[in-house]
């Protein structure tokens, strides 16, 4: 049997895995969304608006569901990142930064769950139709 010869360190792998944050995906965002690459996929994201964006974060987050109800651990990992990225595409289409959403969280963590939940109002979409209708 052959050993595997790997092009780098495992070791310093996980250093590398462990120092990306959330920060990092989205100051990658930022730099690809206007990007005139024709291959940037983020770039192409952002070009064809929050509808589509939206929609492909939908998607993601039925398909992470789906990897949780299997327990399927790898296929939650792969599927959460991809989550995770297109939501992060969203806000960046929305104007919406990794700091404002930390300072929401930040001021939800001052009162209990049970509390904040009670006080916190949704603007829901309230029929199928109406949400349909974000697509025209």
């Amino acid at each position: 049997m052959q050993k595997r010869v790997f092009p780098f360190d495992l070791m310093d792998m996980e250093k590398r895995m462990s120092e990306f944050t959330f920060e990092n995906l989205e100051q990658s965002i930022a730099a690809r969304a206007n990007s005139k690459d024709s291959n940037s996929y983020t770039a192409s994201l952002v070009a064809k608006g929050v509808v589509h964006a939206t929609k492909k974060f939908g998607e993601e987050a039925f398909e992470t569901v789906i990897a949780a109800l299997r327990e399927d651990r790898t296929r939650l990992i792969s599927e959460s990142a991809d989550l995770i990225y297109h939501l992060l595409v969203v806000w960046k289409i929305s104007g919406v930064t990794l700091a404002d959403i930390l300072t929401e969280l930040e001021k939800r963590t001052l009162q209990s769950g049970l509390q904040e939940k009670a006080i916190r109002t949704y603007n829901q979409i309230s029929t199928l139709k109406e949400f349909e209708s974000f697509d025209k």
